[in-house]
């Protein structure tokens, strides 16, 4: 389940209710993008976080702040832990608000209606 306001409306983000915990892995995950200053530049990183444990599941760099790379986090993830039907909630920066994030994502990459 994606977390997000549209249109001004508050969106499924409820179901988070501030509690950042899970009783088993892959049940929360959250998401956030963080600008790192490098001597060459500044990196971008995008991590995605079990609620469960604190585990880092999925990771994803890049020299620029677009969605490309928070969604690379997202599905590397997935596939390192085979994981579906997830709550997914993130800071709602501009990249995880795209619309090709907030529609049907990644045609079929898991998330519960």
């Amino acid at each position: 389940m994606l977390t997000f306001v549209k249109d001004g409306i508050v969106g499924p983000s409820k179901l988070i209710q501030r509690d950042f915990t899970a009783s088993a892995p892959n049940q929360k995950w959250l998401s956030n993008i963080t600008e790192v200053p490098c001597s060459e530049g500044k990196l971008y990183v995008s991590a995605v976080l079990d609620c469960f444990n604190g585990e880092i599941v999925g990771l994803a760099m890049d020299d620029n702040m677009h969605k490309k790379h928070c969604i690379q986090a997202f599905e590397n993830a997935c596939k390192a832990r085979n994981a579906r039907s997830m709550i997914f909630h993130s800071d709602r920066g501009s990249q995880l608000r795209a619309r090709h994030v907030e529609t049907p994502w990644l045609n079929g990459m898991p998330f519960r209606a």
